[in-house]
């Protein structure tokens, strides 16, 4: 059972909320259960990477975060089954910014330990370049984009398919004048700021330097070289692989000759090419294997999308009520 759900979607129409209607046909609230109890029920679910675990968690301590006005359980402590040596995928920008979330909580949580508090707004910078290397832009290209480059209808002089989530992203830390953390104040004519001519040794060094950084748990180890630059720049060629593959109706094989549409995208020499290939393969794989999940939340998403409209037509006809 699951108290208060339907104004819980109401209220926030964006948050997902699959794994929370898992407990709707439960006789106990969800609210009401102990941790264990919980536990109980989420053992009896199919194996998740440890990243998605967390990510889970962090979704049902939202929903129970609004319902108490305070979170029941430490996300950690719910145990939900993990597969082995599970390798972390980035499909889209949506998961850059899932990563980036499980990532702030791992600050967060290594902060409250040294007893210590956290800034991780120096994150935005990191969170921007992402989805710009994502979409193709090399290191140095994202640091010779002007600040007048980004704009709330795309990046100048580049047609890039961002998302409505991509531009807040990309815009959130545009409109940044300091980093609250350390009252580093923001300065320069460039897009990613507070670069200087002693910035050495790298492009990529400066860009994802806050991430080489922070002091993560171990168990989060993970997310430094998977948020870099560079590793979104290559799922965001996976990525473009895969669309391409689809449009064209013709699959990437294991042997054989790999066609010039792929080897464009890549741009690298034949040894490379076939581990590209090989991982390509590999991330194929994955993602078909996760678009049964997808397909669920986009229908979840559509639900919400469609409860929130309703909801607000029936707050128009409230204020014509005598």
């Amino acid at each position: 059972m699951l108290y208060k759900i339907d104004e819980y979607i109401a209220e926030f129409p964006n948050r997902p909320v699959l794994e929370i209607l898992r407990f709707k046909d439960c006789i106990k609230p969800l609210h009401e259960m102990t941790l264990d109890e919980v536990n109980s029920i989420v053992a009896s679910w199919k194996p998740v990477s440890p990243s998605t675990a967390l990510y889970t968690a962090r979704k049902i301590n939202l929903y129970l975060d609004w319902l108490n006005e305070g979170a029941q359980f430490d996300a950690r402590d719910i145990k939900f089954p993990i597969k082995n040596d599970e390798k972390e995928y980035i499909f889209s920008t949506d998961d850059i910014s899932k990563y980036y979330n499980i990532l702030a909580e791992a600050v967060e949580r290594k902060a409250v330990l040294n007893g210590t508090t956290a800034g991780t707004e120096i994150f935005n910078m990191t969170h921007a370049a992402g989805i710009l290397a994502f979409y193709g832009l090399s290191d140095k290209e994202i640091l010779d984009l002007d600040y007048s480059d980004v704009q709330e209808d795309g990046v100048n002089g580049y047609d890039l398919p961002l998302t409505k989530d991509d531009i807040n992203i990309l815009m959130r830390y545009k409109r940044m004048t300091k980093y609250e953390a350390n009252n580093n104040v923001l300065r320069g004519d460039k897009y990613i700021r507070n670069r200087l001519q002693s910035d050495k040794p790298t492009d990529s060094y400066f860009l994802n330097r806050p991430l080489s950084r922070v002091e993560l748990e171990e168990e989060y180890a993970y997310l430094k070289p998977l948020l870099k630059t560079a590793t979104l720049n290559l799922y965001g060629k996976y990525n473009r692989a895969y669309l391409e593959e689809k449009k064209r109706g013709e699959i990437i094989a294991a042997r054989g000759i790999i066609p010039q549409w792929f080897k464009d995208i890549f741009n690298v020499g034949e040894s490379w090419l076939t581990k590209r290939r090989k991982e390509y393969i590999e991330y194929r794989n994955a993602r078909d294997a996760n678009k049964g999940n997808d397909a669920i939340i986009n229908k979840i998403n559509a639900i919400n999308e469609q409860i929130e409209k309703l909801n607000k037509e029936a707050e128009e006809l409230r204020k014509q009520l005598v």
